[in-house]
Formats: C-alpha cells, structure tokens, sequence
C-alpha cells in the first residue's frame, strides 16, 4: 500500500512543466580509480553501506564515487545514491555524477530505485548468480519525465518525513516485541 501511494506520487504527478530527458543527460558516467586507498562500500537493497571486511580486499582497483552520485550494479537490487558518502566501489559497479541542474539529489534517491523496479524493459534474466541483470546499452538512452525541481524538493521533504516516520514506527514496534520476549521469558519465574 504504502509503495503504491510512493509510486503514484513519483510517477503520477499533473503539471504543465513536465520535461522528458535522456538518461545520459541527467546522469554522466565516469571512472576514476581508487588512488588514496578510500573506504570501500558496497551497493545494495538498502542504498550505499561500509564494507564491513574492506581491508581483505585491494582498494587500488575500485571507482571512487563522490556525494550526489548515482552508483549501479549489475542487479536492480544493486541501486544508491551517495547523498553524503565519498568512497570507492568494486569496478562492476557503474558510477554517475547527478546533474543537479535537472534533478535533485534527494529527489533521485526516492525515485532511481523505484523507476528501475517499475519499467524493467532494459533489464533482462540472462546472467546466472542474479535474477535480473542491468542493460545499461539500453539504459543511458531511456527518457523519462520529471517534475520541477520545486516539485521534486516538496516530494522530497514528503517522502523523507515519512520514511523517518516508518522508521520511527519500526523502532517502537521491535522496543514491544522485546519487551514482550523478556515478559515472557519472566512469566513463570
């Protein structure tokens, strides 16, 4: 229910000022490799997290990625965007610096991920080890429609009010089912 009402919102939205663009004009893609040994992070279902064991692995070979970047991998879980985060990726990784002229940062992180999900006609169930695969030929030529960067910075602020709600809900939700563990495991003390 609630992803309907956040896609409907990214998606559905009336307005005179609605422009298409290409992919390639609003995300540029570039590659600078790792020279300064920057923490690694991985990208998954949850965004742009730290490495937990980077240190086993050689960071001179990683795509350093700076804040307001867009970082894809090979699978449409594998979807972030850097709002604040400088570091490097592994080189399967594709990393675009955001034109911020067209759209907000903020804005792109609600909206990357759920366009990826609803419009897979440039992702495909070819490779093996994931169940769907990234055709990025196909993707840097899409165009999609997006609203003012007023509009987008209002949709922003909406859903990141929410998303701090939802999280503030799931926080009281796991204290009850603690405490709800301990009242049981103390039942017949």
């Amino acid at each position: 229910m609630l992803m309907n009402t956040i896609t409907h919102l990214l998606f559905n939205y009336n307005s005179n000022n609605e422009k298409k663009y290409r992919f390639s004009d609003v995300f540029k893609e570039y590659r600078e490799f790792n020279s300064n040994n920057i923490d690694q992070y991985t990208v998954g279902k949850y965004g742009i997290k730290k490495m937990e064991q980077s240190d086993l692995y050689s960071k001179d070979k990683h795509i350093v990625f700076y804040p307001n970047c867009l970082v894809l991998g090979i699978g449409i879980e594998e979807c972030g965007v850097s709002l604040n985060i400088n570091g490097s990726c592994s080189p399967i990784y594709k990393v675009y610096k955001i034109n911020n002229d067209i759209i907000t940062t903020e804005y792109c992180y609600y909206f990357i991920k759920l366009y990826l999900n609803k419009y897979r006609r440039f992702i495909t169930q070819k490779s093996t080890r994931r169940e769907f695969e990234m055709q990025y030929n196909e993707l840097k030529n899409i165009f999609f429609e997006l609203p003012s960067r007023v509009i987008q910075k209002e949709y922003s602020q909406l859903l990141c009010s929410l998303n701090n709600k939802v999280e503030n809900e799931s926080n009281i939700l796991l204290k009850y089912q603690e405490q709800k563990r301990f009242l049981l495991n103390n039942l017949f003390i």
